[in-house]
């Protein structure tokens, strides 16, 4: 199974022993899974995952006292589907979780859970933990980091958005076009903060294995890191050498390295008999600084360059 799936599998199991806690979850799968209306009365769930399909009942058992019978449909891999309309059940499930509410004229239908629904900090990790079970997904880990919520309502969206929020974990959001429809995505990148959301849904085991591979990710790009900075260092020392031969071995064939000043000619010497040792290495052949050697090299490179100019225009 994919870690998606074993996420969801993780958080399918996890049941509330709070009856506010699975009144908020159970509102987060309605809103993700279910299409409901009060004229007329009817509510229906449809869910491609069994986990998420059978979690939904589960938690209407649980809650009411509901129990509803499956209507599988798997001819075409068209997931699970079953329709409640018995109105006293439908208006009782849906007030509960927040998502219809009486007003002067009747029974009127929301987009998104109401906020009392989610008023406690319990509750607000029940509904993260039901809205990814019903509208969820996360990359491997291992070869990327990414989280993200699929909405059918920018309401729905937003209000994952805000809860997440109070727990200091920060989202961004785009729109997806999927045919006619245009979807609402909310989506995590970074690792630590999904790692965060992991723990809110509580997903400990799932939790525990992406912190494994989060680790073994961090050391190896460490190391890669470092093993780039080195050969990039070897590159410069390298091309440094190169260039400083050349001007060596030019200012050997034209005036000679026995007309150069003693340091210099120290320098050069020993360039020309060490190709390969770093300007660090040469420091301490001659018994002076880096930066001195430096300086030498430069001044042997500027002699070069001088006389090859004055070559240049007497040509």
């Amino acid at each position: 199974m994919s870690f998606s799936g074993d996420v969801k599998r993780e958080i399918a199991e996890h049941i509330g022993s709070a009856r506010h806690c699975v009144i908020a979850e159970l509102s987060a799968l309605i809103q993700a899974l279910g299409k409901w209306s009060v004229e007329p009365v009817s509510l229906a769930i449809h869910a491609e995952s069994e986990l998420a399909y059978k979690k939904v009942f589960t938690l209407m058992q649980k809650a009411f006292n509901i129990k509803i019978e499956a209507d599988e449909i798997s001819s075409e891999g068209a997931g699970f589907t079953s329709r409640i309309e018995t109105p006293s059940h439908v208006y009782t499930i849906l007030s509960a979780v927040g998502l219809i509410h009486r007003t002067a004229e009747g029974w009127e239908s929301s987009e998104a859970a109401e906020d009392r629904i989610t008023a406690r900090s319990c509750c607000k990790r029940a509904f993260v933990r039901g809205t990814f079970l019903g509208c969820g997904s996360i990359n491997d880990p291992s070869k990327t980091y990414h989280m993200e919520f699929v909405f059918e309502q920018e309401t729905q969206a937003n209000k994952l958005q805000k809860i997440l929020k109070e727990f200091e974990v920060e989202t961004h959001s785009l729109t997806r076009q999927r045919g006619s429809r245009k979807l609402n995505v909310v989506y995590l990148k970074d690792g630590q903060q999904i790692a965060d959301v992991l723990n809110i849904m509580g997903s400990h085991h799932a939790l525990l294995r992406f912190e494994d591979i989060r680790v073994v990710k961090d050391v190896r790009n460490q190391v890669n890191r470092q093993v780039n900075c080195e050969a990039a260092n070897l590159d410069r020392v390298v091309s440094a050498a190169v260039r400083q031969l050349e001007d060596i071995r030019y200012l050997k064939d034209t005036i000679g390295l026995e007309e150069l000043p003693a340091g210099l000619k120290e320098a050069a010497m020993l360039r020309l008999e060490n190709e390969d040792l770093s300007l660090k290495e040469l420091a301490a052949m001659m018994g002076i600084g880096k930066s001195g050697v430096n300086h030498r090299f430069r001044k042997l490179m500027a002699m070069a360059e001088e006389i090859r100019k004055t070559a240049q225009n007497q040509a």
